[in-house]
C-alpha cells in the first residue's frame, strides 16, 4: 500500500493497519481534501473488477474454492470483499468505476488520491519525476490485515524458445538474471528482485527503502488468490 506522506501528516493519520482503518480512511479523505480520492483502485467491469475484487477476498479470509474445488466466493467473505471494493469506489476520484490498472495509477501519480492498494511493479514510477506528481511524497506499507494476512502474488517471466537460436546463451543468461548477483544489480536498477534475500539487502533497501516492506508482504503471499491467467483467458 502506497499512502500520500504528506496529506496523512497534515491531518495526523496514520497508515492503515486494518481493513477498518483502510475503509473508514478511503471514506474520511475527501471531506478534508474535496476533489481527493480516498484510493485509487481498478472497478472497471471484467478482469479488473475481478482483480480488485479478489485483492480483498483473501486477507478478508475468503477463498475462490475449497480443499475439494467447490466453489466458495458465494459466502459472507466473498460479500465482504465486495462491499469493502464498493466502499472503496464510493469514496474514491472522479470516473473510479471506469478505472483500469492504466487509470488506478494515474489517479495516484497525479495526486488524485491519497492511498494506492495494488501491484509492486508501480513503485519505481512514483518518484520519477517525468510520470509522477508525487514525487517525494508516498511512502509504503503493508497490505492492510483483514480477518488474516495475506497478499497477491504476480510477475513476469522468462522462457527459451525451442526455436532459438542461440539457446545455450540464453540459458546462461536467464541464469544469471536470477542469480543473487544479478538479481541484485535489478533491483538497484529499479526493478522488481526475485529473491528474498535482495529485498533484505541493505544497499538495495538504502537506495529504495520499499524494498524491505515489499519482501515482508512477499511472506504472506497466496499463490492461489486468483486462479491462473490461462484459466481466465480460456473460458
Amino acid at each position: 500500500m502506497g499512502y500520500r506522506t504528506d496529506i496523512f501528516e497534515k491531518h495526523n493519520l496514520e497508515a492503515p493497519e486494518t481493513y477498518e482503518e483502510m475503509l473508514e480512511l478511503a471514506c474520511l479523505i475527501p471531506t478534508p481534501e474535496p476533489g481527493m480520492g480516498g484510493l485509487a483502485s481498478r472497478a472497471a467491469s471484467g478482469h479488473h473488477a475481478a482483480h480488485a475484487f479478489l485483492l480483498h477476498l483473501n486477507p478478508l479470509g475468503g477463498a475462490i474454492f475449497d480443499d475439494n474445488w467447490e466453489p466458495v466466493m458465494n459466502s459472507a467473505e466473498g460479500v465482504a470483499a465486495a462491499e469493502a471494493l464498493k466502499s472503496i469506489v464510493d469514496c474514491g476520484p472522479e470516473g473510479a468505476t471506469t478505472f483500469g490498472f492504466g487509470e488506478a495509477l494515474g489517479s495516484f501519480l497525479a495526486g488524485d488520491t491519497a492511498m494506492y492498494l495494488d501491484t509492486t511493479v508501480v513503485a519505481g514510477q512514483i518518484n520519477d519525476p517525468d510520470k509522477s506528481q508525487v514525487v517525494g511524497l508516498v511512502d509504503w506499507a503493508m497490505h492492510p490485515m483483514g480477518t488474516e494476512r495475506a497478499s497477491q502474488t504476480g510477475g513476469f517471466g522468462i522462457g527459451n524458445p525451442a526455436n532459438a537460436e542461440n539457446k545455450e546463451a540464453a540459458f546462461l543468461l536467464m541464469q544469471w538474471l536470477i542469480s543473487r548477483e544479478g538479481d541484485k544489480l535489478v533491483a538497484l536498477a529499479g526493478g522488481n528482485p526475485s529473491r528474498f534475500s535482495t529485498h533484505q539487502d541493505a544497499e538495495v533497501n538504502a537506495a529504495f527503502p520499499h524494498m524491505a516492506t515489499f519482501g515482508e508482504a512477499l511472506q504472506y503471499a497466496d499463490p492461489d488468490w486468483r486462479l491462473r491467467r490461462l484459466s481466465w483467458r480460456s473460458r
